[in-house]
């Protein structure tokens, strides 16, 4: 019931904005429009914003613009800055986002200086260098300062803005700027040049394909290994064959009956197959057809936390391997920054399995994970 009353909970009606108090409020008959013939009347002109103007020697910020043609206005009348921003989407239904208005607004300010602070789904790190790639000068927070402070007061709003800088300098790192005057759109664009080789085909001949030829079949595939070439390999080391980018169960029991090691399920970061299945929906279907449960299978892609290893090993992973949390890390602080990558996955998986009451690695099964 309590639980009930906290869902009911509204402002009561008496309860005026403490700003609109000492606003003497326009009576409005039943026949005229609350909008028109009463809100519009008290709501600030242009006059008013040049009245204060001349009447303050604080600069002047104007918040909610979206259009250059009240952006040039306002530049006009001595306005000192401009806060872009469409009230979290509140006021006008399907209203532009501010990131767009503000690409719009930094075409017509007198100089690249001129202040635009962008206020507006402002939730992560990247969203503050989007922002000033974009042409801001700042950024306002809103939601995420008032979650802090609702969650553990003034240390939560300290944590929520801490949290935002610590995204922003990682983001600025991983993105090759080491000063705030190197953020721009360029950046968002960013791609490898066409004429930069991959480091490890450099030493493999690419095959010659003429104009009427296909580069992958007939080019790319003639270089591709085969089942043959993995059953040479087999039979010319000791060492452990271990084979990447496994999907299909028939290509995992092709693999076993040649006498490969293990196999590492991977998508390769999605970037080969567009819509192919995850690593963990075929883990699932390898593990049945593997000789064993002890039968050595790898997870590639998509481990980000200690919880997405707890998911892995529960669905029949013996272990997982991580890429581009480790490059983040290392990219930021070198060694330091690897360790730190590891030692927080480390972490947060020992967290998870103790929440889910799994004192021992092999106490892990798929009885902890839900599925539809």
């Amino acid at each position: 019931r309590d639980r009930e009353r906290k869902l009911d909970f509204k402002i009561p009606d008496n309860l005026a904005h403490p700003h609109l108090r000492s606003i003497p409020q326009p009576q409005v008959s039943p026949t005229d429009s609350t909008i028109f013939q009463g809100l519009m009347k008290i709501a600030p002109t242009w006059e008013d914003i040049v009245w204060i103007k001349h009447n303050t020697a604080l600069p002047v910020i104007l918040k909610g613009v979206l259009h250059p043609q009240d952006a040039k206005k306002a530049i006009d009348i001595g306005v000192d800055g401009l806060i872009i921003s469409n009230h979290g989407g509140r006021i006008l239904d399907t209203t532009i986002s501010p990131l767009h208005a503000l690409q719009m607004i930094r075409k017509i300010t007198p100089t690249k200086d001129y202040p635009l602070l962008v206020d507006g789904g402002i939730r992560r790190g990247t969203d503050v260098f989007k922002a000033i790639a974009l042409g801001a000068n700042a950024v306002l927070i809103g939601r995420p300062y008032i979650y802090g402070l609702s969650v553990a007061g003034a240390l939560g709003v300290a944590h929520v803005i801490r949290t935002l800088r610590e995204e922003f300098e990682v983001t600025m790192a991983l993105m090759g700027t080491a000063t705030l005057q190197d953020i721009n759109k360029r950046k968002l664009d960013f791609k490898i040049p066409d004429n930069l080789a991959h480091p490890h085909l450099r030493s493999i001949p690419q095959p010659q394909v003429s104009p009427t030829d296909s580069t992958i079949f007939q080019g790319l595939m003639k270089i591709a290994p085969t089942w043959e070439d993995i059953v040479w390999i087999k039979h010319n080391t000791a060492l452990p064959v271990i084979l990447k980018g496994v999907l299909h169960p028939q290509d995992a029991k092709k693999a076993i009956d040649i006498g490969v090691d293990g196999l590492i399920i991977s998508n390769h970061g999605g970037r080969i197959l567009d819509t192919t299945i995850s690593p963990l929906h075929a883990l699932q279907m390898i593990r049945k057809i593997t000789p064993t449960k002890d039968y050595p299978l790898l997870v590639d892609g998509g481990i980000r936390r200690g919880t997405d290893v707890f998911k892995a090993i529960a669905l029949g992973a013996n272990a997982v391997l991580i890429g581009r949390p480790y490059i983040y890390g290392l990219s930021v602080a070198g060694a330091l920054g690897v360790a730190h990558v590891i030692r927080t996955l480390r972490e947060e998986f020992e967290v998870t399995m103790a929440l889910m009451g799994t004192a021992t690695l092999q106490d892990i099964n798929s009885d902890y994970i839900f599925q539809k």
